[in-house]
């Protein structure tokens, strides 16, 4: 990103390497979530953890504690769920939950997306998870479409048909979901 980007590539200075970068008067750390040195006295600011479900979970409560003295304390973290209650299912359950709702273009009928129950591919009628790498081949899932639960329609799904719906909104919670 920085590489592609001039305006980032002219605020590197004198530290650039793998995994330390100066922007200007900040410091980027790159740093992984498996050995639980990797976090070691590393004061931040905010804290990017990609694939939560993957890291050290003592590691990244190791980088947590690198927040203590920070005025932000800001946390991003992203994964795909691997098991239900762990890693950032848990955390995505303790925040304000946010789906991607659709509204179908022809019934106004709005809904949450589902792949099991929603996604049709033509000519295949049986369970989704019957699919598999090794008869993939076999079903025409390049033209596979979304169908809307209500009335059975394509719906569009442009952005102008999209929104994020919180389900807890009433709920104190400081983080977000989504």
């Amino acid at each position: 990103i920085i590489n592609e980007s001039p305006f980032l590539r002219a605020m590197i200075t004198d530290i650039d390497n793998v995994e330390v970068k100066r922007l200007g008067s900040s410091f980027l750390y790159l740093k992984g979530a498996m050995s639980t040195n990797a976090p070691i006295s590393v004061p931040a600011d905010y804290l990017c953890h990609d694939e939560v479900d993957f890291s050290d979970s003592m590691t990244l409560t190791q980088y947590q504690s690198r927040l203590t003295h920070s005025e932000y304390k800001m946390k991003f973290k992203l994964s795909t769920p691997t098991i239900p209650g762990k890693g950032i299912d848990f955390e995505f359950q303790r925040s304000k939950r946010n789906f991607m709702m659709a509204k179908c273009n022809h019934c106004m009928h709005w809904f949450l997306p589902d792949y099991y129950e929603h996604v049709k591919i033509p000519g295949f009628t049986g369970d989704l998870r019957e699919i598999t790498k090794r008869n993939l081949h076999k079903y025409d899932y390049g033209n596979a479409v979304v169908i809307c639960p209500h009335c059975g329609s394509k719906p569009d799904l442009s952005p102008e048909n999209r929104e994020w719906v919180c389900e807890n909104p009433d709920e104190h919670h400081i983080a977000e979901g989504f």
